[in-house]
């Protein structure tokens, strides 16, 4: 076990249940929990223990805007949470990255890094699809980034 972990979401986890459960576990066990987050408030300062520490990063995350708008605070989103992360990880840190929408705001980058991928549900449509040309990506780089993540979740996991 890690005594650090950087629990990522974009977007904000009052709306997952399992986002608070996991996070009072990890401090039940010991663990140091920093959770780096796109929405956050003061409701979410009562509903996590004392000694989490709570990091805003980007722009507030919202499911009602233009693909184009997405795409621009993507990168900006991205660069904070990195920001974050280089500065603050270290040999016992574990990332903890919740979601899809996390995963594609972080970036291949994530991959040099250990951490646990945590996927709520597999989701039919996949708005930034459209861009992945744009973005350098191919469809074989994606699915080889993704098996590569599905191993590197099973190998932490062990």
């Amino acid at each position: 076990m890690y005594d650090k972990v950087i629990l990522i979401q974009v977007d904000s986890i009052l709306g997952y249940p399992l986002t608070i459960a996991l996070i009072n576990e990890l401090v039940n066990a010991g663990t140091q929990v920093t959770v780096l987050i796109t929405v956050a408030s003061d409701q979410l300062k009562e509903v996590l223990p004392q000694s989490v520490i709570i990091e805003k990063v980007g722009k507030e995350y919202s499911y009602k805007t233009s693909a184009l708008t997405k795409l621009k605070d993507l990168f900006a989103v991205r660069k904070s949470i990195w920001r974050y992360i280089d500065t603050h990880y270290d040999e016992d840190t574990l990332l903890w990255v919740m979601s899809n929408i996390t995963l594609k705001h972080m970036g291949m980058k994530l991959l040099d890094y250990r951490y646990n991928l945590h996927l709520f549900e597999l989701v039919e449509k996949v708005t930034y699809i459209a861009v992945i040309g744009h973005l350098g990506l191919t469809w074989q780089n994606l699915l080889i980034m993704l098996i590569k993540l599905l191993f590197v979740s099973i190998i932490v996991l062990r």
